[in-house]
């Protein structure tokens, strides 16, 4: 049934090949695009793995250094605890302790009981000031193991950052509060930083995610470039990878950048563009296939029909009746309804050619295929040539004694044509035909019920022609076999 279906319609069976070449098509799409895409997120997630363990890194090594130097330099710390106005022994130990850290700012010392700073060199007024006087009592309360409360902030000089390092002076409680430049980071960042991503170090605020530095500079400098401070909805959409730098609020992002989303944008379309051009490249050739196709089938319809029609009278031939009498047979059988043949042949035909010609031979013979066409229009008659000048008639659902009233309808009208004919006793073409008919069943066969209407034809022959023989009136041969 499915071959049948294709060859009936060959459209389905480009239909179904279209879409499983879209369906192969979008496949090798959303794997490639998944393949580029776990691609680039790798490399987001180890940029921003490496940047963030670098910084982690960094912060610890100045934290380390800056609690080792004051262990090694406890008295002198004790001395300023003691006496904040000694200026030049803070100028020794900053620069004492800035030749470990060159990223070093400035530091000052936080008296944890009296809750106040006693060494300023870190100049903060307004909000920071609050914002930095507030984190330092925060850690300085916290008993356990804080989360260091590092954040970006400017003073009147630059951005920097601060840390905290708890150390006991005199007998006292204090915390060394270190302050350093945001270049090294800033270099981190640069470094891991791959193109077509952004890098950026940012810290969750209430108001959304703060950009603190970037590659390009702190916030300050984003800032002069006409840029918000917060990342914006889109650029947190895009962030492909987040990782936070432990111990403190930073969190490394990795964000696509607009030229990496347009790349991608444009690699979407061009495979939308090779779509639809490969589509149209099917369809036109699908479309001369389908002309190809529907060219060759009229051409198998006209050889078929060639095949199954006589040339000359138009009507089916002999192979054509033998296909549809043995359907019709069937078809008689199942539902047990009668069937009957008229068999026809035009008298003296041959000496009617000998005398007229082959051309008037083959008038007569078209005039008689058309009285024989007109006399049964059912849908299922057929008339067809059988041979020469020889016709038979095949009439489902018709008894034998109907066929015979037909049969002479058709000898009166073959008559009432009035073609001459000296050959007989009328002076006019004349029929001779013979009639058969049956139920199918075991005892008869069609070839039985052929050999009968034959049989039948001859007998009309043999008593005059121009007569109706039925079968009632001839025996016809047993069935053999």
């Amino acid at each position: 049934m499915t071959n049948a279906l294709h060859k009936s319609h060959p459209l389905w069976l480009v239909i179904a090949l279209y879409v499983m070449f879209s369906g192969l098509f979008y496949w090798g799409y959303q794997t490639q695009s998944r393949l580029i895409m776990d691609d680039i997120q790798r490399t987001a997630q180890v940029s921003a793995r490496n940047a963030a363990n670098m910084i982690t890194q960094v912060l610890q090594d100045q934290r380390r250094t800056t609690h080792a130097f004051a262990l090694d330099h406890m008295k002198a710390f004790a001395q300023l605890a003691k006496t904040p106005d000694l200026t030049e022994l803070e100028t020794h130990l900053r620069d004492l302790l800035k030749s470990y850290l060159p990223e070093l700012f400035g530091f000052n010392l936080y008296d944890i009981k009296a809750k106040e700073f006693i060494l300023i060199t870190d100049q903060f007024r307004g909000h920071i000031e609050q914002v930095c006087r507030q984190d330092t009592q925060t850690f300085a309360q916290t008993t356990t193991e804080p989360q260091h409360l590092v954040r970006v902030h400017p003073n009147p000089y630059q951005f920097h950052y601060d840390l905290y390092q708890p150390i006991i002076l005199n007998q006292k409680p204090y915390l060394i509060f270190t302050s350093f430049t945001l270049k090294r980071l800033q270099q981190i960042l640069k470094a891991t930083e791959v193109d077509g991503h952004w890098l950026v170090l940012s810290m969750h605020t209430d108001h959304g995610e703060l950009i603190e530095l970037t590659s390009q500079g702190s916030r300050d400098t984003l800032a002069k470039q006409g840029r918000d401070n917060f990342l914006s909805l889109e650029e947190l959409r895009h962030t492909l990878a987040a990782l936070s730098v432990p111990d403190t609020r930073w969190t490394v992002r990795d964000i696509a950048t607009p030229r990496l989303r347009e790349h991608l944008d444009q690699q979407r379309l061009t495979w939308l563009a090779i779509w639809l051009i490969t589509s149209l490249l099917f369809w036109l050739l699908a479309a001369n296939i389908l002309r190809l196709y529907q060219h060759q089938h009229r051409l198998n319809q006209q050889l078929d029909t060639m095949a199954h029609t006589d040339p000359l009278t138009g009507i089916p031939n002999r192979l054509a009746f033998d296909e549809i009498a043995t359907k019709t047979w069937a078809l008689a059988a199942r539902n047990q309804q009668p069937l009957s043949i008229i068999m026809a042949d035009i008298d003296y035909f041959k000496r009617y050619n000998d005398h007229f010609g082959h051309q008037k031979g083959d008038t007569a013979l078209k005039a008689v295929a058309q009285l024989l066409r007109q006399h049964f229009r059912r849908g299922s008659d057929l008339v067809a040539r059988y041979g020469g000048e020889e016709f038979i008639i095949l009439l489902p659902e018709t008894t034998p004694e109907e066929a015979c009233k037909l049969a002479e309808q058709v000898r009166q009208a073959a008559e009432a044509l009035n073609i001459e004919n000296p050959h007989v006793a009328s002076g006019h073409l004349t029929l001779s035909l013979g009639v058969a008919g049956c139920v199918p069943c075991e005892q008869c066969s069609l070839e039985t019920l052929i050999q009968a209407a034959d049989a039948c034809l001859y007998e009309a022959k043999a008593q005059g022609r121009n007569r109706v023989i039925c079968q009632d009136d001839c025996q016809p041969p047993a069935q053999t076999g």
